[in-house]
């Protein structure tokens, strides 16, 4: 076989390739425009249902007046898209800082319930339900007005020199054998009433009894 003969068939060949290739292609594309038909088809069918769902309300001007309205605000929008963009920025360097901020409130709450806190505010809850059941506002709002008082007056009694005799007081007080066997004579009494605390003792107390027997004229004739 002569050498034009062989690439007469080479050429042939080349030329049978690509008349294969392009029929390939062909059919690729044959069936790609069966899948679309198909596809365009259904897609068509639902724009038309769309179309006759909204065909009363609308409009082809209100379509372009929308249009309009778009391009017109083309930098509010641009502007409201980096204030978005800026906000996520910002929730997205905040979100850890609120998780921690948030632990930190569960355990002091966690701590707060240990301590009791929460205990102390329902009883606290409890015992208001309590008064108001029992009490009506005037009442509540005159027991204000005499706690009130009693402050004042547990303020002006309460000094320290005043504490420190109390104080005083109680511990001689605690010592004191109170016995219900115990023999008490009448010369002992008496020679303790002639001691000078005694009678100073007693000298006080008849004039805080003068001191309420005259608050209780003054009650009386008001």
């Amino acid at each position: 076989m002569s050498d034009e003969i062989k690439l007469l068939n080479q050429k042939i060949d080349f030329l049978t390739d690509q008349v294969m290739s392009v029929t390939n292609r062909l059919k690729a594309v044959d069936e790609f425009k069966e899948d679309f038909s198909l596809f365009a088809g259904e897609a068509f069918g639902e724009v038309v249902h769309f179309m006759r769902d909204v065909d009363y309300h609308f409009r082809s001007e209100d379509m372009v007046a929308l249009l309009k309205k778009f391009l017109r605000n083309t930098r509010t929008i641009a502007d409201m898209m980096d204030q978005l963009q800026s906000f996520t920025e910002l929730m997205e360097d905040v979100t850890p800082l609120a998780k921690d901020m948030f632990h930190d409130v569960v355990l002091r709450f966690e701590q707060l319930e240990k301590d009791g806190l929460f205990n102390t505010i329902e009883t606290m809850i409890k015992g208001m339900k309590r008064i108001n059941a029992n009490f009506t506002p005037e009442d509540i709002e005159r027991m204000g007005d005499n706690h009130v008082r009693l402050l004042k007056l547990s303020n002006k009694l309460a000094t320290p020199e005043n504490l420190e005799k109390l104080e005083r007081i109680a511990n001689e007080v605690e010592n004191i054998d109170f016995k219900a066997d115990k023999k008490v004579s009448l010369f002992k009494v008496l020679k303790k009433a002639r001691s000078q605390e005694v009678l100073r003792s007693l000298d006080l107390v008849l004039d805080i009894a003068t001191i309420i027997s005259k608050q209780d004229k003054l009650n009386q004739e008001n």
